[in-house]
């Protein structure tokens, strides 16, 4: 017994050094690590810590180095990013990022593989919610991203990250907001006096609308007062002042505009963009676990024609089945045993009160029956819609999906036979 508390107590004493060292992270330390852990304390994300302290202990016994450590952390940081851009829910995050460890570690003990590269493929791998944005995801949501509207700490991270990605002469960007130094400044501005929407031309309004908090027409300025919603040429030629003065790479682009309006904020939209790429990079890996078994999350766009599920992970349990109607049944007893309340108010023909309005009931409680008479893609149509009404996550509920076994005729002749009358 006192072995076990001196374990559990030496385990403790590790990862809060390592709570220390996420905690204790300052951007621009020689220590590039510490860089990357600073920033992603900066987005709040504490739900990745758990997946951070995964990766220190993999350093610790020797299955990444120094080298590798980093880029896993950048990875992280690149995934949480991309998901902000593409504007995908967070709320994946929780059992995402506590149950990654396992699953890498899973990877390499069965294939062998280097732990980073496993890892790599276990964050690309991901579906659905919990997805990690490919490049043509991000220039497809790119342009129209309202950066203004982000929460301050991703506002704030993600023009520094613009503006000092490619300059060797760093610009405290997040500090300079904070004390008032720098401001974030709509070029073309907030409110329309006539001469902006007469040089914005006769679809003002909806450029206006549709383009004003993005991305493409955002930059930094210290004098965003000055500005205020003076004509574009004024704003840049400003003495002293304007755009064309300011040593800003976010400013680049706009000094050398003659006229700002739909084409050049698109324009300016795509550059960033590239930059993007660049920054916040896409992990690659050629690692494949080639394992007959499939697991598919309950939101993937999956045709289960011809499949069984044998088995699912829901909210954390693993759970037996032989197929696709006894995981369906199983599904909707966890849900209704969690809230039946809750579940009752789910508005759906296939559920009801009264065991006489559907065809073939089967029985939650004696106040609430499913239909059972349902095509196999019919029942996952209902899971869906259900786990939709609850706002789970791709995690939430995933299902390892095999082949139907066909179906042998018996003969008494041939053993390999006897297994289709059991």
């Amino acid at each position: 017994m006192g072995g076990d508390i001196e374990d559990v107590l030496k385990d403790m004493l590790v990862y809060a050094g390592y709570f220390k060292s996420i905690r204790n992270a300052k951007d621009g330390d020689k220590d590039k690590c510490s860089s990357v852990l600073a920033r992603l304390n900066k987005l709040d994300v504490n739900t990745a810590i758990p997946l951070l302290f995964d990766l220190f202990s993999a350093r610790d016994n020797g299955l990444l180095d120094d080298d590798e450590l980093l880029k896993a952390f950048e990875i992280i940081e690149n995934y949480i990013i991309r998901r902000e851009i593409c504007n995908l829910q967070t709320n994946v995050y929780n059992k995402l990022f506590v149950s990654m460890g396992a699953e890498v570690s899973g990877y390499v003990e069965k294939s062998e593989v280097g732990y980073l590269e496993a890892f790599e493929y276990a964050i690309l791998s991901k579906t659905g919610r919990s997805r990690f944005p490919n490049n043509h995801d991000l220039s497809d949501k790119f342009m129209g991203f309202e950066l203004y509207n982000a929460k301050p700490a991703v506002k704030k991270y993600i023009l520094e990250r613009l503006e000092n990605f490619s300059s060797k002469e760093k610009v405290a960007v997040e500090e300079q907001i904070d004390d008032g130094t720098l401001t974030i400044e709509h070029i073309m501005p907030r409110t329309l006096t006539k001469e902006w929407k007469d040089a914005l031309g006769e679809n003002w309004e909806l450029i206006h609308t549709k383009y004003k908090d993005t991305i493409g027409n955002l930059t930094l300025t210290a004098y965003n007062s000055d500005y205020s919603n003076l004509p574009f040429l004024k704003k840049r030629d400003m003495d002293g002042k304007g755009f064309t003065y300011s040593k800003l790479s976010l400013n680049q682009y706009v000094k050398n505009q003659q006229k700002w309006g739909l084409e050049e904020i698109e324009k300016r939209a795509e550059i960033l963009c590239d930059l993007a790429e660049k920054i916040w990079w896409m992990p690659e890996t050629s690692f494949n676990p080639n394992e007959e078994d499939e697991w598919v999350a309950w939101d993937d766009d999956y045709d289960y024609t011809g499949k069984a599920i044998v088995k699912m992970r829901f909210m954390g349990d693993v759970i037996d089945t032989d197929s696709i109607a006894d995981a369906y049944r199983k599904i909707n007893i966890n849900l209704y045993t969690l809230d039946p309340a809750e579940y009752a108010q789910f508005d759906n023909c296939n559920h009801n009160s009264d065991k006489t309005k559907l065809r073939n009931p089967y029985e939650l409680s004696p106040s609430m029956y499913i239909e059972m008479n349902l095509s196999s893609q019919s029942k996952m149509d209902v899971i869906s819609a259900l786990f939709t009404y609850y706002d789970f996550g791709s995690n939430d509920l995933q299902f390892l999906v095999k082949a139907k076994k066909e179906k042998v005729a018996f003969n008494i002749d041939d053993e390999s036979t006897y297994s289709s009358v059991t």
